[in-house]
């Protein structure tokens, strides 16, 4: 947009990417997202324009709270998505820092667990819309939902086959 500022904020599955910014960028977006080759463009009903250098204050919050923090190793590789590499010990309160301001790498991440063996995505919260994009992604990997309390038991049964 002329004079405006726009970010990529998500690449979240193949056909998928969430844009960040002010909201006369986001209108012009929407606007003209059919002549910049893209299906549609839906507004997201958020606060804040997530994801991108606008949210540089709370990032800079999010490092300072984390620096009295004793963070310990993981008992098993945890990703991050501002890298879509597992987190390295001694970067994980930069990279949860960085998150406030960086793209989400989601499509990368999967795509990058796969290629590492990982066959089983649990999406945990409200809807499926996680679910679907992974599937999207990673056709051959088995997700699973838990959206309710009832759920967990199914996702605890998939992470028991996978052993």
């Amino acid at each position: 947009a002329e004079g405006g500022a726009l970010e990529v904020a998500n690449i979240n599955a193949p056909g998928q990417v969430v844009v960040s910014g002010g909201v006369d960028d986001i209108e012009w977006v929407v606007e003209n997202a059919r002549g910049l080759g893209a299906r549609r463009a839906i507004p997201l009903k958020v606060a804040g324009a997530f994801h991108s250098k606008f949210m540089e204050p709370a990032a800079s919050e999010v490092a300072q709270a984390l620096a009295g923090v004793e963070l310990h190793v993981p008992s098993f590789p945890v990703w991050s998505n501002t890298t879509a590499q597992p987190h390295q010990v001694g970067e994980i309160a930069e990279l949860l820092a960085r998150q406030v301001v960086s793209p989400v790498r989601f499509a990368e991440s999967l795509l990058n667990m796969a290629q590492a063996g990982i066959s089983l995505f649990v999406h945990v919260g409200p809807g499926d819309v996680t679910a679907g994009m992974a599937l999207r992604t990673v056709p051959d990997a088995q997700v699973v939902a838990v959206s309710a309390p009832e759920d967990v038991h199914a996702a605890v049964e998939a992470m028991g086959t996978m052993a």
